[in-house]
C-alpha cells in the first residue's frame, strides 16, 4: 500500500493524521524491512523470525490436543488467532491467580510460558494478563503461527482533555502478538477484563429493548381540614354573646393562620415538585429529541452518577473510565465497559461513522435503567 493510501486510510478510519507521525521515507523503510522478514519466513530460514517465535519447549500433550481441537477445521491464520483469543476469554479474570507449577517459571522463556499456561488452562481456570498471554502465545505456536508476548501499559484516556496524563505501574499490561505472513505483527487481547481490537472498531451486538419502568412519583400531603366554627345559638345574654363572638374570632384567626401556614407549606412543596418534575421532564425531552450522540452522552453521565451513588467505597470523579468500571456491579461490568468504549469511539474519532448505532444506544439506555433500579 502506498504512503498516500495508508495516510488516507488512517485519516478516514481512525481520524489519525499519519503524516504528522511518520514521513514517506520512514514508511518506505518499514515496508522494505517487512518484505525482508516475509521473505525469510517464506524461505523457512532456521535463523529467521519464524524459528525464533515458534519455540514450543515445555508444551504438554494436553496443550497440543487443545490447539489442534480449536484450529483443526480452520485454514486461515487470522481466524485461528481469533478462535484462540475467544476461547481464552471464557476463563475467569483474577489478579490473585497462581503462576506455573515451578515457582521460578516466568515469561522470559518458552518453557516458563508453557508451565504458566498449562496450570492456567487445565487446573486453576483463572488468571490475569500473564496467564492469558502465556496461554495464547503457546497455543498459537502449537498451531503453526509465530507468536510473542509484548509488554507495556494499557491506558484509558479520560472524558475531558487534560494538561497531563499519568500512567502508573498499576496500568502495566502484557498481551500476545501473532505474525501473519504478508501483514506483520498483529496484537490480540485474550484477557477477559479488557476489550479486544474487534470491540474497539466494528463491534455490533444486538440488545433486547427493555422499557424504563421507573417513573417519577409525585407525592403531595393531604390538605388539613378547616377548623369548624362554633355556633352562637346558646348565648344567653350580651356578655355571653361577646364572649362567644370573641371565641369565634379567635377560632377564625387561628384558622386563618393555619390556612396561611398550610398554603405556604403546600406552595413550597409544590415548587419543589415542579422543580424536580420540570428538571426530569426537560431531561426526558432533551433525551427523546436528541441525536444518538446526545443520548449516549446523557446515558453515560447517569451511569457514572448511579455507579458513584451505589459504590460502597467513596471516590471522586477524576474523569477516568476505569474508576467507574472497577466499581460497577460484577454482572454489569462487561456492559459498562462496552458503553464506555462506544463513548470513547464517538468522542475521539469525530466522524459520522463513529456515532453510536441503534443497538449501542439501546444498550446504554438499558444499562442506565438497570443501575437506576439498583440504587
Amino acid at each position: 500500500m502506498s504512503y498516500e493510501k495508508i495516510c488516507d486510510y488512517s485519516k478516514t478510519l481512525y481520524d489519525l493524521d499519519l503524516k504528522e507521525i511518520i514521513s514517506d521515507v520512514e514508511y518506505r523503510i518499514i515496508v522494505e524491512e517487512l518484505m525482508n522478514v516475509n521473505r525469510d519466513i517464506s524461505e523457512g530460514s532456521e535463523d529467521s523470525i519464524y524459528a525464533d517465535f515458534c519455540d514450543t519447549t515445555g508444551s504438554t500433550d494436553k496443550m497440543r490436543d487443545l490447539a489442534y481441537e480449536l484450529t483443526k477445521d480452520v485454514t486461515n491464520d487470522y481466524d485461528k488467532c481469533r478462535i484462540i483469543e475467544a476461547y481464552l476469554r471464557q476463563y475467569q479474570y483474577s489478579t490473585s491467580a497462581l503462576g506455573g507449577h515451578d515457582p521460578g517459571s516466568d515469561m522470559s522463556t518458552p518453557s516458563g510460558m508453557a508451565d504458566i499456561a498449562d496450570r492456567f488452562l487445565f487446573e486453576t481456570g483463572e488468571g490475569y494478563c500473564v496467564q492469558y498471554t502465556s496461554a495464547m502465545v503457546m497455543l498459537l505456536r502449537l498451531s503453526g503461527i509465530p507468536a510473542r508476548a509484548v509488554f507495556g501499559y494499557r491506558y484509558d484516556f479520560p472524558f475531558e482533555q487534560q494538561d497531563k496524563y499519568e500512567v502508573s505501574s498499576n496500568l502495566a499490561h502484557a498481551w500476545p502478538q501473532a505474525y501473519l505472513q504478508g501483514i506483520g505483527w498483529i496484537s490480540f487481547e485474550p484477557t477477559a477484563f479488557y476489550f479486544t481490537a474487534l470491540d474497539y472498531t466494528w463491534r455490533r451486538k444486538a440488545k433486547e429493548a427493555s422499557e424504563d419502568e421507573n417513573s417519577l412519583e409525585n407525592v403531595l400531603s393531604a390538605i388539613p381540614k378547616a377548623v369548624v366554627e362554633n355556633g352562637l345559638e346558646n348565648a344567653a345574654d350580651d356578655n355571653e354573646l361577646s364572649l362567644a363572638e370573641g371565641r369565634v374570632n379567635a377560632i377564625r384567626t387561628t384558622r386563618q393562620i393555619i390556612m396561611i401556614v398550610v398554603l405556604v407549606g403546600l406552595s413550597i412543596a409544590l415548587l419543589i415538585v415542579l422543580l424536580i418534575f420540570g428538571g426530569y421532564a426537560a431531561w426526558q425531552l432533551r433525551y427523546r429529541f436528541g441525536t444518538p450522540n446526545d443520548r449516549l452522552r446523557m446515558d453515560v453521565e447517569r451511569i457514572k452518577k448511579y455507579i458513584m451513588k451505589r459504590s460502597e467505597e467513596k471516590f471522586e470523579d477524576r474523569g477516568l473510565l476505569s474508576d467507574f468500571t472497577a466499581r460497577a456491579p460484577m454482572e454489569m461490568k462487561q456492559d459498562v465497559q462496552r458503553v464506555f468504549e462506544v463513548y470513547y469511539r464517538m468522542i475521539y474519532r469525530q466522524s459520522a461513522y463513529n456515532s453510536p448505532s441503534a443497538s449501542e444506544n439501546e444498550l446504554a439506555k438499558t444499562l442506565r435503567c438497570q443501575l437506576q433500579k439498583k440504587r
